[in-house]
């Protein structure tokens, strides 16, 4: 079965299992995009997904890590959504004793994607401190929870998504 665009030299053959058939368009511009989604998906990079509200990066960083990870967890975050001490917390979690209330140890979603695949949505929203804390985790593929001496192991894919030129910024 083939795409329904009109010129068939850029229309791309499909099954019905196939996650880029959510992707609907079928211009120069659309057949490019599904080729580079196949070719990036079986890598194991890190990826930033850029483009305005609304264009479909979230779609494209799903369908990534079917095409990739398929059958893992996927866990993301609104890095615009949270202060900075709680979007720490969300990502590294903490041990008991961390700070006033941790009573308990709760995972962060570096833990919780170990593994899979996790996606930042609006990295650029991340506060800096976060951000420089992120870098070592990608290139030291370990962290420690807030409040712990202990490193521990991360591996995942990291997606992020940007809505504003990265370069600019």
């Amino acid at each position: 079965m083939k795409t329904p665009c009109a010129d068939e030299r850029i229309s791309t053959p499909v099954q019905k299992s196939d996650p880029l058939q959510e992707i609907v368009g079928c211009s120069r511009l659309i057949w490019n995009l599904k080729q580079e989604i196949l070719r990036v998906a079986k890598l194991d990079i890190p990826v930033i997904l850029e483009g305005g509200s609304g264009s479909g990066k979230e779609l494209v960083a799903q369908i990534l890590h079917r095409l990739g990870r398929d059958g893992t967890r996927l866990v993301a975050l609104g890095c615009g959504t949270l202060s900075p001490a709680l979007c720490e917390n969300e990502l590294f979690g903490h041990v008991p004793g961390a700070f006033t209330g941790a009573l308990d140890d709760a995972p962060g979603l570096l833990e919780l994607a170990h593994g899979g695949t996790l996606l930042l949505d609006n990295i650029q929203d991340l506060p800096l401190e976060i951000q420089a804390k992120f870098l070592r985790v990608l290139q030291e593929h370990e962290y420690r929870p807030l409040g712990s001496t202990v490193a521990l192991p991360f591996q995942a894919r990291v997606l992020v998504t940007v809505n504003q030129d990265l370069a600019r910024l």
